[in-house]
């Protein structure tokens, strides 16, 4: 079966093309006049649907009901072979079946589907071949193959009633029982339904050959998507619009002097004042094209030696060849010139080479087949059928995508032979490949391919308006970028813009160099990787950053134009990497801690605050920490800087941490641990900031205080403690958050199995008198039946309160007991004594 979303319209067209092709329709040819006989005839077209649907009839199907689905946005649907298996159909089944058939003896069939219903009419002017024709009636009725507005199904039901031009056919008239119709009735049935037709919400009607061409197109622009290099299409400066659809790289078709010497392979070193990308003396342009002519003049109206059917595009690294490449096929796309079909070679090589011979065409008919049809087995047998056909109708065009990458000797020929197989006699073809790899196998392609050689960018012309297509008219950036590359010192800078090949060598010593924040930030809106490979383009970009925080860690101007940068900037790859950068020099320079809090505080941008918050943690020496709790002390409402500034307090002295919780305090003479009583207002301050100063115990304890007087149900506390220890550094139970004591204890004994520091838990009664008289009883707030639940939780816990409980086996100390006391033990439990 196949399942349709019925929000989807569409793919119903894709399922009548499936039924075309199967098998089962074998059964009906001996019983169906020959398609030749009919083609020419006046009424040929409704003989031949008065035949499908006669033969149709004598199959003696059921009509059944649809299968109820609770979700009601989805329908599963019948395949031809199931139909005639079972000899029951849905009409919606039925009128699929129809369609498909249909489409198999070259009718031009529409669908028609209701809320709750479906029926078919077809063309009887025109043959499926002819259905694009433009004096086709109706065919103007349909945006993009669907009819869903009242005007135009009237003018759609006049065609059928009075200008006879389309057929409406009852599909259940052709069923067994009380539904059963004659021809002549079932056309008429169609006809009345389609009076009554209502455009509500979701009734429509399908031009199944148009709709399956638009469906055709989604699908190979979604596996486009997915399957193409993303640095161009995720541009976030163009506004969700794809910039391919306005970038361009200057061509030139050539042709190579038969005594031009070769030029060295790519791993030989290219002299110094190497022209790159520059025509020599070695070739000869005939031709050059520049902005949409290449599109228009080679593409479009296929003025070239091979009418546009076959073409390579060579050059040095970086020339723009991918970039190209991917323009071409969202001009196709774009321009409905048919169904691009984008392949890296290297890698559909590495994977099918070994598996055939014919791996390019069983890597299209298996591995994207599949991908298109979303199945994850074996492609079924109508989807290859469909397929083929696709191949045959001229509408394909396979964008090869870097020929010198394929690991393997004589690449271009073994394309070559590829293509030479038959399966590609009408498809179109579109491949790159490095300048050196063809003129080493230029005769593999000279026959029958044209040769297209990227052309360098004029300054500042072409350079300008590139800037201006990527980063869009009137876009301050731009303009910014333009003002910057005018400069007298950008004179390198312009060199780099302009060259398709990288000196790598230059390209360090100037980055290494540099101490101007925009050259350097300028470098990072550069893609390298159009001229070099991933690792070197990963390096420059290392090289960069590096510089940019070797500054930062030691200028104060550097870090407030960084971070003005990031919040002017509208490139969000540039503020991340400008992040980056600051959050690396966080922990070398104070300005730029300040700078990072006070990105945590502003950005919008989630990668960025949680970028922040990583780097923060990363933060050791005291002075830097009391920035960061300075800085957030007001935040800590927000559980991730509530975590932070506890990280904060974990790793500086006390006296420090108070000192930044309260900036405009001194802090006096500290007492000693022992002078000092559990019955205070900051028990827990106190308590961490014992363990703080202890190294040993800041590495191996991890502290948690819960104070009782938060407890809403003093019986079963389990989930308010749960939350209090998530809050105070624990993690999220996978099981959600614990209802009952025994869950609870389910999670603390995981907890204490997982974690790599000991937990200890201190439960404590926090008083209304902040400086209570010692001895001060606190009222009791325990109940028994909480202390006897916790009592059977392993671990270190203990209890702060003058409540007696000697009946109950917990660690208790009274609220005038000293500090050190609680101490004492927690180190005792550290040290396993």
């Amino acid at each position: 079966m196949w399942k349709w979303t019925k929000t989807e319209y569409r793919v119903l067209s894709a399922f009548a093309n499936l039924s075309k092709h199967s098998e089962v329709f074998n059964y009906f040819k001996n019983e169906l006049p020959f398609l030749n006989e009919l083609r020419n005839a006046p009424d040929g077209c409704r003989r031949m649907v008065e035949a499908i649907y006669n033969t149709l009839a004598k199959r003696a199907i059921q009509y059944s009901l649809e299968e109820y689905d609770s979700s009601q946005d989805s329908q599963q649907i019948r395949e031809p072979a199931e139909i005639i298996d079972i000899n029951k159909g849905t009409c919606l089944d039925l009128a699929v079946l129809f369609c498909g058939i249909c489409l198999r003896y070259e009718l031009i069939p529409l669908l028609v589907v209701t809320r709750n219903h479906a029926w078919v009419a077809v063309s009887l002017t025109h043959w499926l071949h002819e259905c694009k024709a433009s004096d086709r009636e109706g065919k103007k009725l349909f945006n993009e193959g669907l009819l869903t507005n009242k005007e135009n199904l009237l003018e759609l039901c006049n065609l059928v009633e009075d200008e006879e031009a389309y057929i409406a056919i009852e599909c259940t008239g052709y069923t067994k029982g009380s539904l059963s119709k004659s021809f002549d009735q079932a056309e008429q049935e169609g006809l009345n339904r389609l009076r009554d037709f209502s455009s509500q919400n979701g009734s429509f009607i399908l031009d199944i050959p148009i709709a399956n061409d638009v469906y055709w197109h989604d699908l190979c622009h979604n596996r486009l998507e997915a399957e193409t290099p993303k640095r161009f299409i995720n541009n976030p400066l163009t506004s969700g619009e794809n910039p391919l659809l306005k970038l361009y790289v200057p061509l030139g078709l050539i042709e190579r002097k038969p005594d031009a010497q070769r030029r060295p392979r790519e791993n030989a070193s290219p002299p110094e004042a190497s022209p790159f990308n520059q025509p020599d003396d070695q070739y000869e342009v005939v031709q050059k094209y520049d902005g949409e002519a290449f599109l228009e003049q080679v593409l479009k109206h296929k003025h070239s030696r091979s009418q546009g059917k076959r073409l390579a595009i060579v050059g040095d690294p970086g020339g723009g060849k991918t970039t190209l490449l991917q323009r071409i096929a969202y001009w196709v796309l774009e321009k409905r010139r048919g169904l691009p079909i984008w392949i890296p070679l290297a890698s559909v090589y590495e994977e099918w080479e070994r598996k055939d011979e014919g791996w390019l065409y069983h890597y299209l008919s298996k591995e994207w087949l599949k991908n298109i049809a979303g199945e994850s087995d074996k492609v079924p047998v109508e989807w290859q059928h469909l397929f083929a056909e696709l191949l045959e109708s001229g509408q394909v065009w396979l964008l090869l995508d870097g020929a010198d990458e394929m690991a393997i000797k004589s690449p271009l020929m073994r394309i070559k032979e590829q293509l030479a197989k038959g399966w590609a006699d009408s498809v179109r073809v579109v491949l790159n490949c490095r300048l050196n790899l063809w003129e080493v196998e230029k005769e593999a392609l000279w026959e029958t391919f044209d040769i297209y050689r990227t052309l360098d960018f004029s300054y500042p012309e072409q350079v300008h308006q590139f800037i201006n297509n990527w980063f869009g008219e009137g876009n301050p950036e731009a303009n910014e970028l333009q003002d910057k590359l005018a400069e007298e010192n950008r004179k390198r800078l312009q060199d780099l813009l302009t060259e398709n090949e990288v000196d790598i060598i230059k390209l360090d010593k100037l980055i290494k160099s540099s101490n101007d924040i925009h050259c350097l930030v300028g470098l990072l809106k550069k893609d390298f990787r159009q001229t070099l490979n991933d690792h070197q383009s990963r390096s420059i970009i290392l090289l960069v950053n590096n510089r940019l925080v070797e500054i930062a860690s030691r200028s104060s101007e550097a870090v407030t134009l960084l971070l003005e940068i990031i919040h002017t900037s509208q490139d969000k790859h540039i503020c991340q990497e400008v992040a980056f950068v600051l959050g690396k020099a966080a922990s070398r320079n104070i300005d730029a801690t300040k700078a990072v809090i006070k990105l945590l505080k502003t950005t919008k941008d989630e990668s960025i605050a949680e970028y922040a918050i990583e780097c923060l943690k990363k933060v050791f020496t005291s002075d830097l920490l009391a920035v960061v709790v300075e800085g957030l002390k007001d935040y800590i409402e927000d559980t991730e800087c509530y975590k932070l500034i506890w990280h904060c307090a974990q790793n500086m002295p006390y006296p420090d941490f108070y000192k930044a919780w309260h900036p405009q305090e001194e802090v006096g003479n500290t007492t000693t641990l022992n002078s000092q009583s559990l019955n205070q207002a900051n028990l827990q301050e106190s308590l961490q900031s014992a363990i703080a100063n202890e190294p040993q115990l800041n590495q191996t304890i991890h502290l948690i205080c819960i104070d009782t007087r938060k407890f809403i149900d003093p019986n079963n506390p389990a989930a308010k403690i749960y939350v209090e220890m998530v809050k105070q550094g624990c993690c999220k139970s996978d099981d959600g958050t614990p209802k009952t004591m025994q869950d609870l204890q389910v999670y603390w004994d995981l907890l204490t199995i997982e974690s790599n520091r000991t937990i200890v838990l201190v439960f404590y009664t926090s008083s209304d008198n902040p400086t209570p008289g010692k001895g001060t009883a606190l009222p009791y707030p325990y109940s028994d039946t909480f202390l006897t639940d916790l009592s059977r939780f392993e671990g270190a816990i203990c209890i702060i309160t003058d409540q007696p409980f000697d009946h109950i086996p917990l660690k208790y100390f009274t609220p005038s007991q000293p500090i050190a006391d609680v101490v004492d033990w927690i180190r005792a439990i550290a040290t396993g004594q």
